[in-house]
């Protein structure tokens, strides 16, 4: 079956996903969180044309080592990261940015496409409201998370913090909420998350969980 996806509907600030057809895989997506979008897709369409990026976002690409990078890669889009999401590949691309303070990139038209091989499953990408021109989006890369269900974590990849975590539970991809804490060393503990917290509330989350400040060393002093 085929079906119509508008500019409002995928990778939000482009109209290039018309008529693309929606992946034959059992895999189930949703998204609890109300900027982010998921969507079911079998083919990658090629990056839309722009302004060449410049060098600051230039250095936001990696080298593609995945079929599924490489896929991107040669559809014209840059990738940002790869991470393994259970049996799958999560991979962030985007296909606009522009030079920000501080040597950044501000990124538009971020996604994150997940590949299973070559094969491609589904995207999640920003609402058009958070990728209009001249703003930097919600969707920039991934990291990886420790523990189960397998999860990935998504950030705008401009260094304002992480925006959700793309899980993996029972056959179904779903883009949930920040976890609360993350599994750290192992499984052996567990630490708060505390991103965009002021300092003194941060330092209060975490030494209500036992956590305790490092007492600086002669090179953190002279820094």
């Amino acid at each position: 079956a085929m079906i119509r996806l508008s500019t409002a509907a995928l990778f939000a600030g482009t109209s290039c996903l018309a008529g693309m057809a929606m992946a034959a895989s059992p895999l189930t997506v949703s998204s609890s969180v109300p900027e982010l979008r998921i969507a079911t897709l079998q083919a990658l369409p090629k990056a839309p044309r722009g302004a060449p990026l410049d060098d600051f976002c230039k250095n936001k690409g990696i080298t593609p080592t995945t079929p599924g990078d490489k896929a991107a890669a040669a559809a014209g889009w840059t990738v940002t990261s790869e991470e393994t999401l259970g049996s799958y590949t999560a991979v962030g691309i985007f296909s606009r940015g522009g030079n920000g303070t501080s040597g950044i990139c501000l990124i538009q038209n971020g996604n994150i496409a997940v590949w299973q091989g070559s094969q491609l499953l589904a995207v999640v990408y920003d609402t058009p409201s958070s990728a209009e021109a001249g703003r930097s989006g919600r969707v920039g890369g991934v990291t990886p998370v420790e523990g189960l269900p397998a999860k990935v974590r998504i950030w705008d990849w401009i260094g304002a913090g992480p925006t959700a975590d793309l899980v993996l539970d029972k056959g179904q991809l779903q883009v949930r909420k920040l976890a609360p804490s993350d599994s750290v060393c192992s499984g052996r503990n567990t630490v708060p998350n505390v991103y965009g917290a002021a300092v003194p509330q941060a330092r209060r989350t975490l030494a209500a969980k036992g956590w305790k400040p490092q007492a600086p060393t002669g090179d953190d002093v002279d820094n």
